[in-house]
């Protein structure tokens, strides 16, 4: 009987902006490694996350810690930049992700189905 997976949730704001901006992400952490090959499709991120920033194929950096991801445990976690990653998928195509956060320390990859679903 396997115990039940650890939870995290994540919430992207600033504390300059109003409510409405406040992006949310809730992720289960399947393990503690980081792999840079595995990506989540998380139907509850609200934006896609990514730790490694080789992936990124257009990066602008953010200053001054001004957008973090507030961790379920209190936690923050500073967002450094945003960009544009490519996945390649096994099918063989590529699916392109758009405005991706670089987030260094964040254990999980994510892909946001609600931004996928925005493009189509």
């Amino acid at each position: 009987n396997m115990p039940p997976k650890p939870k995290a949730n994540l919430t992207l704001g600033d504390d300059k902006k109003d409510d409405d901006d406040i992006i949310a992400a809730v992720i289960y952490e399947v393990n503690l490694v980081s792999d840079v090959k595995n990506w989540v499709v998380d139907s509850g991120a609200t934006r896609h996350i990514c730790a490694n920033r080789a992936v990124f194929t257009s990066y602008t950096s953010v200053g001054d810690d001004e957008d973090q991801v507030y961790l379920g445990d209190s936690r923050t976690a500073a967002v450094n930049g945003k960009g544009k990653v490519i996945l390649k998928l096994t099918s063989g195509k590529t699916l392109a992700l758009s405005d991706v956060l670089h987030v260094p320390t964040i254990r999980t990859d994510l892909i946001s189905v609600a931004l996928l679903n925005k493009v189509g």
